[in-house]
């Protein structure tokens, strides 16, 4: 049984990368809870995960979770994980973030050159250690846990595998088959066509809607999808954002020219067509009272969107995600399904998109405060 150490400060661990129904006439759910949760909540693409939280998929969902220390986890249906933080006695008391199995199947993807700091997985048969590589974990009814791994950049050359006190038990390399339980001894099995092995088992009954999905497999491999990643939305807003002032400096606050109290400034109109303006709710206008744990947001939208992505965050530069949403019109809710806003200033932002959800202007954004 893994202990979690108490987390020094609230900070985010990973980002939900993306979320697909395996049955497109289906519902999706993806699940968190948090340890002051009383029940789960819905999570949107883009929110991010701290540690002790617990993401859970239905039946019908696939997603993928981005780690920011590096290293993608493609979540399996109906599959219960848990992130803790840790210390790794692989690594010599290195801190380690983990995620804990607690019931289905998963699909690793990590690079040895750009994993930050050790992640491992857990379940009731073991620990994997991640060092740069591609693996699958399924954990069966009666606590088996079987590793199949196809590849490895790292210098260990493949998933280190520990029982639950940290030894050792065996390393699966690419090609390995390795089946542990607790009680038993590990069965390896090795595969000499790696290709068609990783085939047969991203095809087979467990895996086969993560390995046939080409979207999943697009989002999970890198690709952008077809959702504006956050980077991307934030870096049109840390370019773009001066440029609003400098059009129009009044359009973050009354949208009024000084010199003809009362008027608006003639080049409203021009700016309406540049990015969208008074988004409201603005903690900036005087006049904004504080809102409640599910705000409506409306803004002046432009003619050549065909639609705009609404992200809501806990802080300036977007790296805490609370809400991603595509929506076609210039107003939008915070669904009462969601998990309540506490009380406290949150940033919006606002980027229009085209058909293909690629930004095509500039991203505008302003606070709230929920009481």
């Amino acid at each position: 049984m893994a202990l979690a150490l108490p987390a020094l400060a609230e900070e985010p661990v990973l980002r939900v990368q993306s979320i697909q129904a395996v049955d497109p006439k289906g519902q999706t759910q993806l699940l968190q809870k948090r340890p002051e949760d009383s029940k789960s909540y819905p999570v949107t693409i883009n929110a991010t995960g701290y540690v002790q939280d617990h993401f859970v998929t239905n039946s019908n969902t696939l997603a993928a979770l981005e780690f920011l220390i590096g290293g993608r986890v493609g979540i399996n249906q109906s599959t219960d994980v848990e992130v803790l933080s840790e210390r790794s006695v692989g690594d010599s008391q290195l801190p380690v973030k983990r995620m804990v199995l607690k019931g289905g199947s998963m699909w690793v993807k990590a690079d040895a050159k750009t994993l930050k700091q050790p992640l491992e997985i857990q379940t009731n048969g073991g620990v994997m250690g991640i060092r740069g590589t591609e693996f699958t974990v399924h954990e069966e009814e009666d606590g088996t846990v079987e590793v199949n791994c196809f590849e490895s950049n790292s210098q260990q050359g493949g998933v280190e595998i520990r029982d639950l006190s940290g030894q050792l038990v065996g390393t699966a390399r690419p090609g390995d088959q390795v089946r542990v339980h607790r009680s038993r001894r590990p069965v390896f099995r090795r595969f000499q066509n790696i290709a068609q092995y990783r085939q047969q088992i991203l095809n087979g009954r467990r895996f086969q809607s993560l390995g046939r999905n080409a979207y999943f497999n697009k989002r999970f491999l890198g690709g952008l999808g077809t959702m504006p990643s956050p980077e991307m939305a934030r870096a049109y807003f840390r370019a773009q954002q001066h440029r609003q002032l400098e059009r129009n400096p009044y359009s973050r606050y009354h949208r009024t020219n000084p010199a003809h109290p009362g008027r608006r400034k003639a080049a409203m109109a021009f700016i309406s067509m540049t990015f969208p303006s008074r988004l409201r709710p603005d903690s900036s206008d005087p006049g904004q009272t504080p809102v409640g744990p599910f705000p409506r947001f409306d803004w002046l939208g432009v003619p050549r969107a065909d639609g705009y992505l609404l992200t809501i965050s806990r802080d300036e530069a977007g790296q805490e995600n609370v809400f991603t949403q595509r929506v076609k019109n210039s107003k939008a809710s915070y669904p009462p399904f969601m998990r309540p806003l506490p009380s406290g200033r949150y940033y919006w932002r606002v980027t229009p998109v085209d058909a293909q959800d690629n930004p095509v202007l500039e991203a505008s954004q302003t606070t709230f405060e929920v009481q």
